[in-house]
């Protein structure tokens, strides 16, 4: 028994208004190459990354769990698939974003594009009626992964992860790509 009467309000225009805008973030650089990656510009780019769409899919979909689960008040059962796919992409942007602020190494993200990309074909089999939407999602999802990660490719950072002794036995930590780049990262 659930308190709270049945609603045919989803809260989905909220993860769509996330996920939209970091493909326009997000893809427009990779596409057209603006604003020129540099740390200060890749900083701000994974701000974006982390808050938009990846905060407001995750409550999304957190948001159409409780609906479904908590308190009673959705009851399509193809909003399940919905919430996990919302929530879902919500960790898989916080990443995305965490990763471009820290300036880590975007290699290791390769290896989420698969399952990703599995959650949404079979968000897409479920939700037959919204098919369209979906589509034009599935096709946006893999032209930025197709590219790549926008400015990663631009850094040209040097593998910094062969050291030299550390500083107590006579070295200074750092190899010499990461001497000439700049780059201390002990």
């Amino acid at each position: 028994m659930h308190l709270f009467t049945s609603t045919a309000f989803w809260p989905v225009a909220l993860g769509f208004f996330g996920l939209g805008t970091g493909y326009f973030i997000w893809g427009g650089q990779a596409l057209f190459g603006y604003p020129k990656a540099s740390p200060e510009v890749n900083k701000t780019m994974g701000m974006w990354g982390f808050w938009m769409p990846g905060f407001m899919q995750f409550l999304t979909g957190i948001s159409l769990f409780a609906g479904l689960t908590l308190f009673g008040t959705l009851r399509t059962p193809a909003l399940y698939m919905a919430a996990l796919a919302f929530t879902a992409y919500g960790v898989h942007w916080f990443a995305l974003g965490w990763n471009r602020m820290r300036a880590a190494d975007a290699r290791g993200s390769h290896g989420q594009a698969l399952p990703v990309e599995a959650v949404e074909f079979v968000h897409v089999a479920s939700v037959r009626h919204a098919a369209k939407p979906a589509q034009l999602r599935v096709g946006l999802a893999g032209l930025v992964q197709a590219r790549g990660e926008p400015g990663v490719a631009e850094q040209k950072r040097p593998d910094c992860a062969r050291r030299t002794a550390p500083p107590d036995l006579g070295g200074d930590g750092l190899n010499a790509g990461c001497r000439q780049a700049g780059l201390d990262l002990r």
